[in-house]
């Protein structure tokens, strides 16, 4: 597993060596969800991650030549009112925070984590010869990220997904929301050994995530 840890955005200032070697980048921001007091905005744990990703892609931008690609988790999960899609909320703080509409697309609708995976690894598949960097909320879910956006890609759609993952070092969850993601990578590890029994678990948190097409806020809790 490749990955890159920043203690914050001024780390965003020295790319990594196959950021320098290619001239397409795909920098894809996994929100967590939705502001408890204000579900017209992000939570604090998604706007921090957006931060991250914002420096990264100010940075490659300056860059002549280079391509840049800031796509949109489609989430069609919604607030606890049923009446507002993530989705939305994400494009527009994106483009509030100075991201071009031109660099941006939506992705294939999600509902959560295997989901975003499939998207992910779409793109991927679409621009073999991108770079492409995640950019997760906390250290936990990075760490499940790595093992289920991979085992989306290999056991779904056979292909080797390669990407690096980042999230902020501030960012600290509370101690349920870091046991559930372990939790989470570590079923998610054992069932990647065989396709079978990875599609079955796929599938199983996707029946289970139709919840939030009803409702929803975020799964990373601050302490």
């Amino acid at each position: 597993m490749r990955e890159r840890r920043f203690f914050g955005w001024i780390f965003e200032a020295f790319p990594t060596h196959k950021e320098a070697a290619v001239a397409e980048h795909i920098l894809v921001w996994v929100a967590n969800g939705f502001d408890p007091e204000d579900p017209h905005r992000t939570d604090e744990f998604s706007r921090r991650c957006l931060d991250l990703a914002l420096a990264a892609y100010a940075r490659l931008k300056r860059v002549r030549g280079n391509s840049v690609r800031f796509p949109i988790i489609n989430s069609v999960v919604r607030d606890r009112s049923g009446r507002i899609p993530l989705r939305d909320i994400l494009w527009d703080e994106a483009v509030r925070v100075g991201v071009d509409p031109a660099d941006m697309e939506f992705t294939i609708e999600t509902t959560g984590s295997p989901t975003d995976g499939l998207a992910i690894a779409k793109l991927a598949k679409a621009h073999p010869g991108a770079a492409v960097k995640v950019f997760a909320t906390t250290k936990e879910t990075a760490e499940f990220f790595s093992v289920m956006y991979r085992a989306v890609a290999l056991r779904a759609e056979n292909h080797r997904l390669d990407f690096a993952i980042a999230w902020p070092s501030y960012s600290r969850a509370d101690l349920k929301s870091r046991a559930m993601y372990r939790a989470m990578r570590l079923v998610t590890q054992a069932a990647s050994l065989s396709r079978p029994m990875f599609l079955l678990w796929y599938h199983t948190l996707n029946f289970a995530y139709r919840r939030r097409l009803k409702g929803f806020t975020g799964t990373v809790r601050a302490r």
